[in-house]
């Protein structure tokens, strides 16, 4: 048994700091995974010192040999309770943790299944941008290069009724950009924004447009006539 052992058996506040800290700090055998080593080997530590300090010859220097034994015996059990819940607190929070980590590796198997059929549904329904697309752009303001497109939309990008080319986030999406690029995330950011940006003016429009024709014709260019 180490010099620091011996120093922390027969100090009792030493015991005490830690329970305090592990009481205060729920997240400390988290953060500080050594603890669990310490209130284990400790445990070990208690019991072989005070089997030490109760024998005929006591193996360790016995710091109550000047208390009578019924004080003697009472801090003696102070200290085990104070070692039990020690040692009970980190069991504890080591239960919390697996049952965490088991929860996670459930949820994360379910996401992944999940995620595999959201990828599967997003390549049936894909739909590209620009010139890859199999039926031509949709519109004026329509390109695989989000360099090419304006931020404010177009007149035929109104009039247009086919929804916008919007990426998933998901790894797997189909994209007209490799998965780990950067120019895949910037194409992401760039048309989700815009979309955000501008959908209240082509919803609005789209109203107005609907309302119009109630009381006239839209015609292809956009003009209105009236009947």
């Amino acid at each position: 048994m180490s010099m620091s052992t011996l120093i922390l058996l027969q100090h009792p506040p030493y015991v005490c700091n830690i329970y305090r800290c592990l009481v205060r700090f729920k997240n400390a055998v988290a953060m500080y995974p050594r603890l669990v080593t310490l209130i284990t080997n400790l445990r070990l530590w208690f019991d072989q010192w005070t089997t030490g300090i109760f024998s005929s010859t006591p193996t360790f220097d016995n710091p109550f040999h000047n208390i009578d034994a019924p004080v003697r015996d009472l801090l003696v059990n102070a200290l085990r309770e104070k070692v039990n819940r020690l040692e009970s607190i980190v069991n504890r929070e080591l239960g919390k943790e697996t049952r965490s980590n088991s929860r996670g590796n459930v949820l994360g198997g379910q996401d992944r299944t999940s995620n595999e059929g959201l990828v599967a549904a997003l390549h049936s329904t894909y739909d590209p941008p620009g010139d890859i697309r199999p039926d031509g752009p949709r519109h004026d303001n329509d390109f695989v290069d989000i360099h090419n497109i304006r931020v404010a939309p177009t007149h035929e990008e109104l009039m247009c009724r086919a929804q916008p080319f919007l990426p998933a986030s998901l790894f797997d999406a189909p994209h007209p950009a490799p998965a780990d690029s950067m120019q895949r995330l910037l194409d992401g950011q760039f048309r989700l924004l815009r979309e955000e940006l501008t959908q209240v003016l082509q919803l609005s429009f789209a109203c107005t447009v609907s309302n119009v024709q109630l009381q006239g014709t839209v015609t292809e260019g956009g003009a209105i006539r009236t009947r």
